[in-house]
């Protein structure tokens, strides 16, 4: 039975090590290191020390702080437009007033009931707008609601109720604007069938002449 016996002088056995460690070395190289989780890319409302009830906690305060921004923004947008639009209709009154005074004016008459038209294909345009901001606003009040629910569930009770007050003072608003909407062109209606009237007690009288 043979006995092999391997025996490496000191040179060569540090010969052999350092070719050794060197390649491993050079396949540690290769290596792609992890990132620290600190020096990761972190969303707005993510901290260091933040636990997972946290980052959830302080979601909520940013979606309702959001939802809140969004219908002040467009809360005061309808208001603006509910101001200018019972404005265009007070105009719209004045003419029709004025029409009615300048009446055997012929042309001068005319020339008013053209304005008039005119200013009516504005308010029709400034109708549609409102509605179309009266349906965001009731979608953002959901939207503001649902979030005001979602805060509550991570006992953030005082900006809560704040958020709450708002949506309260906003819904007051609106009820506002629809009314002064309404009694706004209520009037402008009054005044549109007093012009009917007259014009048809106009036509009676002539076609009783003839």
């Amino acid at each position: 039975m043979f006995r092999f016996h391997f025996r490496l002088r000191s040179p060569l056995l540090a010969l052999a090590s350092s070719a050794f460690f060197g390649y491993s070395s050079s396949k540690e190289s290769k290596v792609i290191p992890v990132q620290n989780p600190s020096e990761l890319p972190r969303t707005p409302y993510q901290h260091v020390n933040c636990t997972g009830f946290e980052c959830v906690r302080e979601s909520s305060m940013i979606n309702l702080s959001a939802s809140s921004s969004f219908l002040k923004h467009a809360l005061y947008y309808y208001s603006e437009l509910t101001q200018h639009y019972c404005v265009h209709i007070s105009t719209m009154i004045g003419l029709l007033e004025e029409y009615k005074r300048r009446e055997g004016a012929g042309s001068f008459q005319q020339e008013i009931w053209d304005i008039y038209v005119q200013h009516r294909v504005s308010l029709g345009e400034m109708k549609t707008e409102l509605l179309r901001l009266r349906l965001l606003l009731s979608t953002i009040d959901r939207l503001v609601t649902e979030s005001i629910d979602a805060s509550y569930q991570t006992q953030d009770e005082t900006v809560t109720q704040l958020v709450s007050n708002e949506l309260i003072q906003t819904k007051r608003i609106i009820e506002q604007n629809e009314q002064l909407i309404s009694k706004t062109e209520m009037s402008l209606t009054t005044e549109q069938v007093k012009i009917i009237e007259k014009n048809k007690d106009t036509s009676d009288t002539k076609a009783s002449d003839e």
